[in-house]
């Protein structure tokens, strides 16, 4: 007999392609991490980590926690696209292989002493689907 392998899938990189089909790429760049040569000056960036995946239900739903950080020039702006972010996860449906995302902090500015960067992050919880592997 042959047991299934079941698969959650990458919450970081759906979350990156989800979000960069939503926001408008003249507003805003999205990626895991932050581009190398980003500054304060550069447009703003959304950047989404993995924080862990705390809590399995195997074999129906893995549930990660996904960090989100709006990089830009200002405070106002770093808000205004973490808020702006936040509200297209949670108002658009999810995306394939995603049960639902929930959300879980709200909006923390700060800044990143490196590059003078003005932040505002937050989390969600990414609920992702078990799938049989191929």
């Amino acid at each position: 007999m042959t047991v299934p392998v079941v698969e959650y899938g990458d919450a970081e990189r759906i979350i990156v392609d989800h979000l960069a089909g939503l926001l408008d790429p003249d507003d805003c760049t999205v990626g895991v991490g932050v581009p190398h040569d980003w500054t304060p000056a550069s447009l703003p960036h959304v950047q989404v980590q993995l924080d862990g995946t705390p809590s399995l239900v195997h074999p129906i739903v893995a549930r990660a926690t996904v960090r989100i950080v709006a990089r830009a020039g200002t405070t106002t702006a770093a808000k205004r696209l973490a808020d702006k972010t936040l509200g297209v996860l949670l108002g658009t449906p999810p995306p394939a292989g995603v049960a639902s995302i929930q959300a879980m902090t709200g909006l923390l500015p700060a800044r990143d002493s490196e590059t003078r960067a003005e932040l505002a992050s937050f989390t969600v919880r990414v609920n992702l689907r078990g799938r049989v592997a191929d």
